[in-house]
C-alpha cells in the first residue's frame, strides 16, 4: 500500500524532500454551484489577470477564487468551462490570422483536440496545494519542474500506475488546457512543455516545463517518487537530497541506496 499522508501539507512537505522543486505545487479547484464559489475563503483579483500568471503568483503563496470576469484570455475561459465559444470556424480562423497554424481546417482541427473543459462553470480556485485542507479538496495538483525534476515526477507516478502521463502537446494552451484541463478529463498524469503565451505572461524560465494530475492522486505519486529514488537516482542526487531533506526521508523510511540505481550494473 502507498505511504499515507496526514494533509495535502505533508504531503508537499514530503515531496520537497525528496526531489528538487524551485516552486510551490500549485492546487486548482473547479466550481460549478454559485453558492459554493461564494463560500469558499479565498479573495478575487481586483483586475482580469492571465490565468496562467495567477498560477505562477499561486506557486509563491497567494490564493485567489477567479469569477468569469476575472480571466484576461479567452483561450483558458473557454478551455477551462468558464465561458463558452459560439463560432468555432471563426476563433481557428483567428489562430490562422496569428500565424499559428497553415490553414483553417489544421487550425480547427488542433482546437478540437485541446481538452477542454464541458460550460458551466462559474469559478476556479487557484491557491498553493500546501493551503487546501481536506474540505476544500482541490481537483487538480500542478506542478512547474525542470525537466530532470519532471522525470522524477513521472517516474513516481508510474510505479503505481503504469500508463505514466498520458498527454498529446501543442505546444499551445500549456497552463489552462494541458496542466489543468487534460488530466480533469483524462484521470491521469498530463505533461506540459508550455506555450509562447504563458512563457511570456507569466515569466517561467526556459527550462521549466509543467505537471498536471488529479489531486488525489498526488500522494500516491510522492510515494512512488519516494520508491523511485534508490533505483533511479544518482548518488551526487541522493546525496543532496539527503543533504537538503534533513531527517525528514528517514522519517518517511525512504531508502537513499548509495550505489543502488538499477544502471550501474547495465
Amino acid at each position: 500500500m502507498p505511504r499515507a499522508f496526514s494533509s495535502y501539507a505533508a504531503a508537499v512537505d514530503a515531496l520537497e524532500a525528496a526531489v528538487e522543486l524551485r516552486r510551490e505545487p500549485v492546487g486548482i479547484k473547479i466550481i460549478r454551484d454559485q453558492a459554493e464559489f461564494d463560500a469558499f475563503d479565498a479573495p478575487q483579483p481586483r483586475v482580469a489577470a492571465y490565468y496562467c500568471a495567477l498560477v505562477k503568483l499561486a506557486t509563491r503563496g497567494y490564493r485567489f477564487k477567479l469569477a468569469p470576469q476575472h480571466f484576461k484570455c479567452g483561450a483558458a475561459a473557454h478551455v477551462l468551462g468558464v465561458e463558452p465559444v459560439a463560432d468555432e470556424v471563426g476563433r481557428a480562423d483567428e489562430y490562422v490570422a496569428c500565424g499559428l497554424y497553415a490553414s483553417g481546417p489544421t487550425a480547427l482541427g488542433a482546437l478540437s483536440a485541446v481538452p477542454t473543459l464541458p460550460p458551466g462553470v462559474v469559478g476556479v480556485v487557484v491557491a498553493p496545494l500546501a493551503s487546501f485542507s481536506a474540505d476544500e479538496a482541490p481537483d487538480v495538483a500542478l506542478l512547474m519542474a525542470s525537466t530532470y525534476t519532471a522525470m522524477r515526477l513521472v517516474q513516481g507516478y508510474s510505479f503505481h500506475r503504469h500508463q505514466g502521463a498520458v498527454s498529446r502537446l501543442l505546444g499551445m494552451h500549456g497552463i489552462c488546457g494541458e496542466s489543468t484541463s487534460a488530466p480533469l478529463l483524462s484521470g491521469a498524469m498530463s505533461m506540459s512543455l508550455l506555450c509562447s503565451g504563458t512563457r511570456f505572461m507569466a515569466k517561467w524560465t526556459e527550462d521549466e516545463i509543467a505537471i498536471g494530475l488529479p489531486a488525489a492522486q498526488f500522494g500516491e505519486m510522492v510515494d512512488g517518487v519516494f520508491e523511485t529514488l534508490a533505483p533511479c537516482e544518482t548518488d551526487a542526487k541522493k546525496r543532496s537530497h539527503a543533504a537538503r531533506a534533513g531527517d525528514r526521508l528517514a522519517a518517511s523510511d525512504v531508502t537513499i541506496g548509495i550505489g543502488e540505481a538499477y544502471f550501474l550494473d547495465v
